[in-house]
């Protein structure tokens, strides 16, 4: 059975929908015994067992289109941590693993170029500010630099931060960092101080999240406690998820919060799940007198001390520059939480996957996992799921939704960014898996279900 499913190029905002139920009659041949026997293919399992080009498969049965990529420009690096864009169209990406950002205009045929070479290996994260001033946290020495100063000028929450694992910033200028080894939240107002918001307990805060009310919500390792600061300072758990790890966190646009997971197999945090986990090493031992302060690239991991997120401030060394070396990863059963303004948490999705990005587009929510690069949407409350693009790269760790509709994509294992086309590709099709009647027989009747949108129409 072969579907043939064509948009025409002029509508390509339009997506073909199939129905789950594609049915065909078979009748045994006249003269005999006559049998008649019905198949249906009207499952996501029974259309994933079939071949598929540039269409979708939701886990409801439902076959659309699907969207184009593409690569935007070339980068050398190894991950792509975050992206950001400014309110004129310039996009950042925060990489891995020398440490370096990258801005690229808003034109088509613009090129990456170097906007900051940090001395740290990593840019982690990155937030604009109200301003327009564009900053970037890095490891292993825990500075925060604005990038779009030409003087670039850093700062340090404290002497014990090592790692800004991701920033927000607030409508009053404000800027938030979650950190480790130390697990707290810290907060840099516009006069360059900082004040600490909380402290976790926790190894690290791996992601922040800031509601239009001005609450900042944090994720942890360790336990998969997601902690809210309430504008007056106030701070509680707002949750603890069955997963170890809580690797980021999204506002939607009717305030909910959604929360992602990022645990390995065997329920530990760290690992190969997240940013905490792709720690530096040298085999020399650290010099004698060495701090993160003093030399932030010298110092080495003792073999046996843990170095991901598991590992408590006190027992750990600083972790030195050179080449990151990711641990092989084995993913857990991990989830996205939405806790609506109720404080009420509910499961939307689940997946056997290290979910490491969260983006809200066109009434959907768009989820990035790892190792296998696939990318995934969710519509209502997780009624509808299905994945919608997969990478070459291994981990999809970044999502920046497109203002004129689509989706730039950060990625590592190799480092790159990708473009997610707005619309629909022109055409798409569905080969169904082969049925063996076990006799000679021929179709008597075929049927599908199909929602065709104008501009589209389905050949079989």
């Amino acid at each position: 059975m072969h579907l043939n499913a064509i948009a025409d190029r002029t509508r390509t905002h339009r997506a073909l929908l199939l129905f789950g139920l594609l049915g065909a009659t078979l009748l045994s041949p006249v003269g005999s015994l006559a049998k008649l026997e019905t198949w249906r293919q009207d499952t996501s399992a029974a259309f994933s067992k079939g071949r598929r080009e540039r269409v979708v498969i939701s886990d409801g049965g439902r076959v659309r289109l699907g969207q184009s990529s593409s690569p935007v420009g070339k980068l050398d690096v190894e991950h792509v941590w975050d992206l950001a864009r400014t309110d004129q169209g310039v996009i950042f990406a925060a990489t891995g693993d020398a440490g370096k950002v990258f801005r690229r205009e808003s034109h088509d045929d613009a090129s990456w170029e170097l906007a900051f070479d940090a001395s740290d290996s990593q840019a982690f994260a990155l937030t604009v500010r109200a301003d327009g001033h564009v900053f970037v946290g890095t490891g292993p020495t825990g500075q925060v630099i604005d990038v779009t100063d030409p003087k670039h000028p850093a700062s340090r929450p404290d002497p014990e931060v090592q790692y800004i694992w991701d920033l927000a910033a607030d409508s009053k200028g404000n800027i938030y960092a979650a950190t480790g080894p130390t697990g707290q939240l810290w907060k840099l107002a516009p006069d360059s101080k900082w004040s600490l918001e909380l402290d976790s307990k926790h190894a690290h805060l791996l992601c922040v999240a800031i509601a239009p009310d001005g609450t900042v919500f944090a994720g942890s390792d360790g336990e998969g406690l997601i902690y809210r600061v309430g504008p007056d300072g106030k701070t509680s758990v707002v949750y603890d998820a069955p997963q170890s790890e809580m690797r980021t966190l999204l506002i939607a646009p009717d305030g909910a919060l959604f929360a992602g997971t990022a645990t390995e197999s065997g329920g530990g945090g760290g690992g190969g799940s997240g940013r905490a986990s792709f720690l530096l090493s040298r085999d020399a031992a650290p010099p004698s007198g060495s701090s993160p302060d003093t030399s932030p690239a010298q110092t080495a991991a003792a073999p046996d001390t843990p170095t991901g997120p598991g590992a408590r401030s006190g027992t750990t060394s600083t972790p030195s520059g050179g080449s990151a070396s990711p641990r092989p990863s084995s993913p857990g059963d991990n989830a996205v939480y939405r806790i609506g303004p109720d404080g009420v948490p509910r499961e939307i999705f689940h997946a056997r996957a290290l979910i490491y990005a969260l983006a809200w587009q066109d009434d959907r929510l768009l989820i990035g996992t790892g190792p296998e690069g696939q990318l995934y949407e969710v519509r209502g409350l997780g009624e509808e799921s299905a994945p919608i693009a997969r990478l070459d790269n291994g981990q999809i760790l970044a999502l920046l939704a497109d203002p004129q509709g689509g989706l730039l994509l950060g990625a590592g294992d190799p480092g790159a960014v990708v473009r997610l086309a707005p619309g629909s590709v022109a055409q798409g099709t569905l080969t169904s898996d082969v049925h063996d009647s076990k006799l000679i027989s021929r179709f008597g009747a075929l049927t599908w279900q199909a929602k065709l949108p104008p501009g589209t129409s389905v050949a079989l």
